[in-house]
């Protein structure tokens, strides 16, 4: 065996796997490839007390290891698919995902078979297809029909024979059947046949209306676009926040299409809805020899173990690729030398590659973003600000790991308060932002995402504003920093008791990049 005199970084690799329970590893759970851009404190820090006994030649003895706290980190790219799953490690939540069946067969030219579950589609709902090894198979579909083993589709380009996935992302209304009432405290969109509770949508998540086609969408401009849903009955959905002040309208002949996301990721208000997950962090980090294909052959690696996510940070900055840094508190650390077993390196189970997909970025993928005081009467009240040079936000789930004697390490991680954090630089406009501040006033954040007819929002439904004290330069625009807490929405609405809540729509139209 030779040795290698060092290894490059660009031969390492980081995957992560769900745990049976805290520390325990699940073979039956595949890992799953990452992609991150660079490390924090990632292994074992290890603390050493050392003798000093009083003796005439006053030197110390060799100490003793008495505790290890493992801990992780790593920064990567935005994407659309990066923070779905992992994501619910963060939030302590099950992700919601919303009607989405497996596939088994493709029978040409418009039906999908499915083992079961194929009646939970009705005509007008709109499906988003992936997965599929035959590219005619995947993307944007309409039910025409459907039952418990089969769904059928108005477009009659099916290929047969197929397996993958599809998903519900949104609802074509019949001809004239969607209305906008704007004549309330807040307006209404209103159907006479369509139940609107069969969207699954919930107070503060956000939703799509109108499509590239003119028929497809409503006549009024301002009635289309990003609305937040403040609530839902079988023939209203009230609008709460929107991207322009909505008018009355009735339609005719109008095929009115709305998307939402079909995976929605919010902290939950409930005890029985919080669940704590736990990970193996594993870094690979190539071979300390030059024999790297000899069988059963396999890098050398660490392992973060028990690993519980203790904070998530996105970062938007001006004209750059949008990040985020994720940090895990552990119960314990390992290693495994170059060529171990396939026990010995936790292999086990499948590994999942990476899902291709481009980072998102500030100058050209940003679809809204907007900073307002909360309003009982109006869904489009005055922004604080026009534009942003930047934004963060932060959770911290306020992790502290529990010692113990006999036990090097931690033998369990107890969570706190889930503290959602941000700051952002604001383009001065005038003194209504400072007053907010100063009196404390209830404000409401989001942004939206739109690339490639995907996207993603994210929803602050309660903050407290604090900073607020313009910065002003030579020969250089006013700057208002920012720094915002966010709460629990529950004081705005019951129902909205939730601190944050993310939605990744898997198809919007072109018109939601606008």
């Amino acid at each position: 065996m030779t040795l290698v005199p060092k290894i490059d970084s660009n031969v390492t690799g980081l995957a992560y796997q769900e745990e049976t329970s805290l520390g325990v590893a699940n073979t039956g759970n595949p890992w799953k490839e990452l992609e991150p851009n660079s490390y924090s404190d990632f292994g074992p820090q290890v603390t050493n007390v050392a003798r000093a006994p009083i003796v005439n030649d006053r030197q110390r003895k060799k100490g003793v290891l008495t505790d290890l706290d493992a801990s992780g980190g790593f920064s990567g790219d935005l994407t659309q698919e990066v923070l779905p799953d992992i994501g619910q490690g963060v939030f302590y939540a099950d992700i919601e995902a919303k009607d989405e069946l497996a596939v088994t067969s493709v029978t040409a030219p418009s039906t999908y078979g499915v083992a079961a579950g194929g009646a939970i589609y009705i005509v007008g709902d709109i499906l988003f297809a992936s997965g599929f090894s035959k590219a005619a198979n995947n993307g944007l579909k309409t039910v025409a029909s459907s039952s418990g083993t089969t769904v059928v589709i108005n477009e009659t380009d099916l290929v047969t024979t197929d397996t993958g996935t599809i998903r519900k992302v949104g609802h074509e209304w019949a001809a004239g059947d969607l209305d906008v009432t704007a004549s309330a405290a807040y307006p209404t969109l209103d159907s006479g046949a369509y139940d609107a509770t069969l969207l699954n949508l919930i107070p503060g998540e956000w939703i799509f209306v109108g499509s590239d086609v003119a028929t497809e969408a409503f006549a009024t401009a301002a009635n289309n676009g990003w609305k937040r849903v403040r609530s839902v009955t079988a023939s209203t959905i009230t609008i709460d926040k929107s991207s322009t002040d909505m008018a009355t309208e009735a339609s005719t002949t109008e095929t009115i299409q709305v998307f939402y996301g079909s995976r929605r990721l919010r902290n939950r208000g409930v005890a029985a809805n919080i669940v704590r997950r736990s990970y193996q962090i594993e870094r690979q980090l190539g071979y300390s020899d030059t024999t790297h294909d000899v069988p059963g052959g396999f890098p050398q690696a660490e392992y973060l173990e028990g690993a519980v996510p203790s904070t998530l940070q996105v970062n938007i900055a001006t004209a750059d690729k949008m990040t985020f840094d994720i940090g895990f508190m552990g119960t314990t650390f390992s290693q495994v030398p170059s060529h171990a077993t396939v026990d010995q390196r936790k292999v086990g189970s499948s590994r999942d590659a990476v899902v291709e997909s481009e980072a998102y970025n500030s100058s050209s993928d940003v679809a809204r973003i907007n900073l307002q005081q909360h309003s009982t009467t109006n869904e489009n009240p005055t922004p604080l600000f026009a534009y942003v040079a930047d934004l963060n936000f932060t959770i911290d789930n306020t992790l502290t790991a529990n010692k113990a004697v006999g036990v090097l390490g931690a033998f369990d991680i107890t969570a706190g308060i889930f503290a959602v954090s941000g700051s952002m630089n604001a383009f001065y406009a005038d003194t209504a932002t400072t007053t907010l501040i100063q009196t404390n006033a209830d404000v409401t954040i989001d942004f939206h995402l739109a690339k490639a007819n995907q996207g993603m929002s994210i929803d602050f439904p309660l903050v407290t504003l604090g900073d607020g004290r313009p910065n002003v330069e030579s020969d250089a625009a006013i700057m208002v920093p920012l720094t915002f807490e966010a709460a629990s929405g529950a004081k705005i609405d019951a129902a909205m008791d939730h601190t944050v809540l993310i939605s990744w729509y898997d198809y919007l139209p072109d018109a939601a990049s606008v």
